[in-house]
């Protein structure tokens, strides 16, 4: 059976309806919650987070490394393309949602970036322009079916430079109660079932997107760099537990050099 792929729409609904929980869901974030110092908290961490990913980097990956010219896949409201305009010569934003990219030049009009390019996603990025020497992904992959995922994965492979750097975020592990991981397959392999869950145990409207939490093969992702002469790499692990899951998620960081065997 296959599954329900209804990723696209989720996040053009949360774009248009919720942006700010979609990129972090916490409840502080809800479009009805927010206030102004959520809002300064919330660019704070991807302030914060860019700073740790750049550190780390230059610690583990190249010394001298200084991201030019960066792409943010899956972008959201901006939240990590605004820390890197402001070092970039030029950053380009992808996002799935027209919503959330209208939502994301809001905020770097507010901030006076002219060195933003925002670009509607699709499987093969086809509408982005040239290559880059920094290519960001953080908390997008999981929402995206693993199939289509690695396919994405390839194409923002090869859109680095040589000696580009590379940074992705995925889920490779979930551990779950039975009900909750039986409920979970439901929602996204049979249909209307996500509308009955909506109506009896969420009480939400039949047609509220579920957010997919999508978990992806680490050997199928490094044999992708591997082919691609990502020749080092560096993976950063993490554990998020909520409820009764625990997913288990991990930060790849990949240079595209093709170093001599050794």
């Amino acid at each position: 059976m296959a599954m329900i792929d209804d990723a696209d729409r989720a996040w053009e609904f949360f774009g248009k309806h919720d942006p700010y929980f979609g990129v972090l869901t916490a409840e502080q974030y809800h479009a009805k919650k927010m206030t102004e110092e959520s809002r300064r908290i919330f660019f704070e961490t991807g302030q914060q987070y860019i700073q740790n990913v750049l550190s780390a980097v230059r610690k583990h990956l190249d010394p001298q490394f200084s991201p030019k010219r960066a792409l943010d896949f899956g972008c959201g409201v901006g939240r990590l393309l605004m820390p890197l305009a402001s070092i970039c010569d030029e950053v380009t934003g992808v996002d799935v949602s027209e919503s959330m990219l209208m939502e994301a030049r809001n905020n770097c009009d507010q901030r006076k970036l002219g060195n933003v390019v925002l670009v509607k996603a699709d499987d093969t990025l086809s509408g982005v322009s040239g290559s880059f020497n920094f290519i960001n992904s953080y908390l997008v992959f999981q929402h995206i079916p693993r199939q289509r995922g690695e396919e994405i994965f390839r194409h923002l492979i090869n859109r680095l430079n040589e000696g580009g750097v590379g940074v992705v975020q995925v889920i490779y592990m979930r551990k779950s109660s039975f009900i909750r991981k039986y409920g979970h397959w439901a929602r996204t392999m049979v249909p209307f079932f996500n509308g009955l869950v909506n109506l009896v145990i969420l009480k939400k409207p039949f047609s509220y997107p579920m957010m997919q939490m999508n978990e992806y093969k680490l050997e199928r992702l490094f044999s992708i760099l591997q082919d691609n002469n990502c020749s080092q790499s560096y993976v950063f692990f993490n554990k998020h537990s909520t409820d009764d899951t625990s997913a288990y998620s991990c930060t790849i960081f990949f240079q595209k050099r093709n170093l001599p065997e050794l």
